[in-house]
Formats: structure tokens, C-alpha cells, sequence
């Protein structure tokens, strides 16, 4: 009876033991799907707005004219443009278009829109965090003679004398480089629509 119940006591701890690694396992597989998701949507997400971008500029808060599309890597990277057509990933009356900036900041990829194009003080920006636990996002432009560019609209020279070009047109396509802790690097390439 004692070889029994010590048999018996083996195998139930075997079996809680088991237990309880399934279920790490399961935790472990459902935050790494739950990850995947959101980055998944995060890079629909980025399609959808590049996909969509408009050649309307904009002014800002100051009344400063902001090219239609624009994008550097300092002091944080960041691409902005306008967009046209409806935005599905807002729940709020749809406009013909919106000027939308992607930002990475403090290890975090954020969208933020705007529904005027032309700001006032007044108007209410829409934050997003669309990605946490990110260790780099970088953004190459490339204009008609697929040329990359860190910055857009393009510098005419490099060092203190630079000059940015007076560029009427938004970059051919786009390569997005987003570096996770987790899932390490994933590059894709878009390329806008003509005019």
C-alpha cells in the first residue's frame, strides 16, 4: 500500500509538473501571437497611409507651409504626409483628407493625425501608439532615379551649409526598417502611387 501511494504521489507530481509547462507554454505562444498581431496591423497600418498619400501640403500651427510629404531622422525619426480617402482605423467622421505623421520616440512607434490640414492652435491631434518595445525605426526616401535619401525632401549638399531642395514632388518609394527586441528586424519597401 505505501509503494502504492508512492507511485502514486510520483506520477501526480510528473503530471502537475507537465501542467504547469503546457501552460508557460501556452502563456509564452499567446503573447508571442498577441506581439505578431500588433505588428502585423502596425505594418497594414503603415501600407494603408503610404499607400493613400496625397501631393497637398499643408500649414502648420504657425502658419508655416509643410511639404506634402516629409520626413527626417532628427531629432527623432519621423515620416509626414497627407493622406486622402477615409481612414478606417479612426472612429470619427470621414474627411477627404489628413495629414498623418508616424514617429518613434522613446522606444515606442506612434501614429498621429490630424484631420485639418491646415492647423490651427486649436485643433485636436489624435495620438497613437501603434508599437511598444521598439529598439530602432529608420526610413529611407527614394527619389525618380531610385537615389536614397535619409531625409525628405532632399538636402542639396551635406554639412552646415545644407540646403534642403524645394521639392514639389513626394519620394517614388519608401523602405521602413523597424527593429523589435523581440522579433528583431523587419524591412519592407513601399512605393507610392503617381500623381
Amino acid at each position: 500500500m505505501v509503494v502504492s501511494l508512492a507511485i502514486f504521489a510520483a506520477i501526480s507530481a510528473i503530471g502537475f509538473a507537465s501542467l504547469f509547462r503546457i501552460q508557460d507554454a501556452y502563456t509564452q505562444t499567446r503573447h508571442k501571437i498577441e506581439r505578431l498581431d500588433r505588428l502585423q496591423l502596425a505594418m497594414h497600418r503603415l501600407r494603408y497611409d503610404i499607400l493613400f498619400t496625397s501631393f497637398r501640403s499643408a500649414r502648420d500651427h504657425n502658419a508655416q507651409r509643410r511639404p506634402a510629404f516629409a520626413g527626417s531622422d532628427f531629432p527623432a525619426t519621423h515620416l509626414e504626409f497627407t493622406r486622402s480617402g477615409v481612414d478606417p482605423f479612426l472612429n470619427t467622421n470621414p474627411t477627404n483628407q489628413q495629414r498623418v505623421t508616424w514617429r518613434f520616440t522613446n522606444h515606442t512607434l506612434q501614429r498621429v493625425v490630424w484631420k485639418p490640414l491646415d492647423l490651427a492652435r486649436q485643433h485636436q491631434v489624435l495620438r497613437h501608439t501603434v508599437l511598444k518595445n521598439v529598439e530602432d525605426f529608420k526610413v529611407i526616401y527614394f527619389d525618380e532615379a531610385r537615389t536614397p535619401h535619409r531625409r525628405w525632401p532632399p538636402r542639396t549638399q551635406h554639412g552646415p551649409t545644407a540646403k534642403t531642395v524645394a521639392v514639389a514632388k513626394n519620394p517614388v518609394a519608401v523602405e521602413i526598417t523597424i527593429t523589435l527586441k523581440d522579433l528583431g528586424k523587419i524591412r519592407r519597401l513601399f512605393a507610392l502611387r503617381d500623381p
